[in-house]
């Protein structure tokens, strides 16, 4: 009876003793996961691929969080209005530079690249930067920490022609006072839709991506605000660089016979060509 009691409590404690163990091990791995840095200084940026995506050494390729640059590498898309500027300011700003990342929710995106907000060397924050300066937009498809402020610096912007946003607001100036499309005017693109659009447009609630009208490629024109298309703009171009037309030269008038009526008058008659009096009088 003794040994069946020393066997039952030896079970006991050692069921006590892997339950202890197994909540060590857990305890273990949330230790470790609150642990994983939110921000880490990293190595040199060696590359700027364009105004919203850099390569920082150690860590591969970072996307800027909460920014959208136009495009100037993408295989699918034409180099778009302002993109050629807004890739240099980063690269301006952030290139041979050692830069702090902090990081969000999501680690990376669909492509693998790291997702960060990026600090240089002086504590400029870069993402707000590039929106403060109007280099680009806004980026809210998804969540994150300082979307409200994005905001706000977009509008900031936006309201002091700063980057894109003064050429934009000066070429649709000179169009709206003239009614007149330019190849060279700019419109907007959505970042997943098939139309362009007009600025303020309601289905730029979302995203907008500045392009010249030249550049709108397969896009179609949307049909709640009505963007100018290409052939509108060809065809001010033609009207505007056609000579004017001169005015039609009358017609040399007919010279009248010479020759003096019965009554004391002059012929009313037209004169022959080549003599001076009409079929009449010329026998």
């Amino acid at each position: 009876m003794k040994t069946k009691y020393v066997c039952a409590f030896g079970r006991f404690a050692a069921t006590r003793v892997a339950g202890a163990a197994a909540v060590t091990r857990l305890l273990s791995v949330v230790v470790l996961l609150l642990a994983l840095p939110s921000s880490a200084w990293a190595q040199l940026v060696t590359r700027v691929v364009d105004g919203d995506t850099i390569i920082v050494t150690g860590v591969g390729t970072v996307r800027l969080i909460g920014v959208d640059t136009p495009e100037t590498v993408d295989p699918r898309t034409p180099v778009q209005f302002f993109g050629k500027e807004a890739s240099e300011f980063t690269r301006r700003m952030a290139q041979g530079k050692v830069v702090r990342l902090e990081f969000d929710t999501d680690r990376t995106d669909k492509y693998q690249r790291t997702l960060s907000y990026v600090y240089l060397p002086d504590g400029t924050f870069l993402n707000a930067e590039i929106v403060k300066q109007g280099y680009g937009h806004a980026y809210v498809k998804y969540p994150f920490t300082y979307l409200d402020q994005f905001r706000a610096y977009e509008r900031e912007a936006r309201e002091a022609r700063r980057g894109f946003w003064g050429d934009a607001a000066v070429i649709s100036a000179v169009s709206d006072a003239g009614d007149t499309a330019k190849p060279e005017q700019v419109v907007y693109l959505t970042r997943t839709g098939t139309k362009y659009h007009r600025e303020g447009c309601r289905f730029l609630a979302r995203s907008q991506i500045a392009v010249a009208l030249k550049d709108v490629g397969s896009h179609e024109p949307c049909g709640v605000c009505k963007p100018p298309t290409l052939r509108d703009a060809t065809t001010a171009t033609t009207a505007l660089s056609a000579p004017p037309k001169s005015a039609p030269t009358p017609p040399a008038s007919t010279p009248r016979c010479q020759a003096t009526t019965k009554k004391g008058t002059q012929c009313s008659r037209s004169a022959k060509a080549g003599t001076s009096y009409c079929w009449q009088h010329a026998r």
